[in-house]
């Protein structure tokens, strides 16, 4: 994923440098290393915190990711900028790097992939997926085994467990 992401990002650097007089390598770098730095957040997102941040508001996940992408999209390429030419000349008029065009370009593209982020997050990549390449369009055939059981004496165990335990002792037992 880190790759994938990183490549795209480099590419979109390489094409919004043509708007700023700063360069294409500069384009390149800054991208690399915003795509690297997004990436590595996304996946931290979807591992490591994803449990403490699923019990958060669906806005407050989109706000975070929003101010973090806002962040990087400022700072990396100003600081490539500045590291390439060995100047601190970009610090001095920054809107030379990232001008507002440049910006609305990297936000558009930032909002779409946090929009697709957090629609997977509430739907679930496979059903996101399935909507994507078209499958809830166009029907077809399928195959299923159906499977009823009557666990003995399970009515009396929700009701002692609650909903989320039997649920998780239903997923245990199948």
């Amino acid at each position: 994923m880190i790759v994938g992401v990183t490549l795209a990002s480099s590419l979109f650097g390489a094409a919004v440098s043509s708007l700023t007089p700063d360069g294409i390598l500069t384009g390149i770098v800054a991208g690399a290393i915003i795509g690297s730095v997004l990436s590595s957040f996304g996946i931290l997102t979807l591992g490591p915190w994803s449990e403490a941040m699923r019990r958060w508001p669906v806005s407050v996940v989109f706000l975070l990711r929003t101010l973090v992408y806002g962040l990087a999209f400022l700072i990396v390429p100003t600081l490539t900028s500045a590291l390439i030419h060995g100047s601190s000349e970009p610090f001095r008029h920054p809107t030379r790097v990232v001008t507002g065009t440049t910006l609305a370009l990297s936000f558009g593209f930032g909002f779409a992939i946090n929009v697709a982020l957090t629609v997977t997050r509430l739907l679930g990549s496979r059903t996101v997926a399935s909507f994507i390449t078209g499958r809830y369009h166009r029907p077809r055939l399928e195959h299923r085994i159906v499977l009823f059981i009557d666990l003995i004496g399970s009515t009396k165990l929700a009701e002692t467990l609650g909903d989320a335990l039997f649920h998780g002792f239903l997923n245990q037992v199948f």
